[in-house]
């Protein structure tokens, strides 16, 4: 189970560069994308100060200047790198893998609905853009 969350972990931060080298450069973007972006990378941050144990470096409605953005996601994910290896070498304070399931799936969950509200918050405004561009 550590393994499919692992990938999925790596999968997400993958997903998330691509995310930021886009919107950090776009122009298009508007404060609530912005925000949002900025809730993906906190959240996955107070999902590791919860499994690490220390102090969350944002809130989670924190709004994050674009040029943090890249480097606060390399960080949070080598962190979770580090906490899957130290998961595995029994150097963490949970022993065994049900004990943390539910923040990663909790963890998860959380990232793919913000995932969803950016997608839809493009759409909207990418239809209101083609409202008026007859005028």
């Amino acid at each position: 189970m550590l393994d499919f969350y692992q990938d999925k972990f790596r999968f997400v931060h993958e997903l998330n560069l691509r995310l930021i080298k886009q919107f950090s450069i776009s122009e298009e973007s508007n404060d609530q994308i912005r925000l949002l972006i900025s809730k993906i990378i906190n959240s996955r941050n107070i999902t590791l100060s919860f499994l690490l144990d220390f102090k969350s470096e944002s809130e989670e409605n924190d709004l994050l200047p674009t040029n943090y953005w890249e480097n606060f996601e390399f960080e949070n994910f080598q962190l979770f790198e580090h906490f899957f290896e130290s998961f595995r070498a029994g150097n963490t304070k949970f022993k065994d893998v049900n004990e943390i399931d539910a923040v990663l799936f909790a963890s998860m969950k959380l990232t793919f609905e913000l995932h969803g509200q950016l997608h839809f918050q493009v759409l909207q405004l990418e239809n209101s853009r083609n409202r008026t561009d007859y005028l």
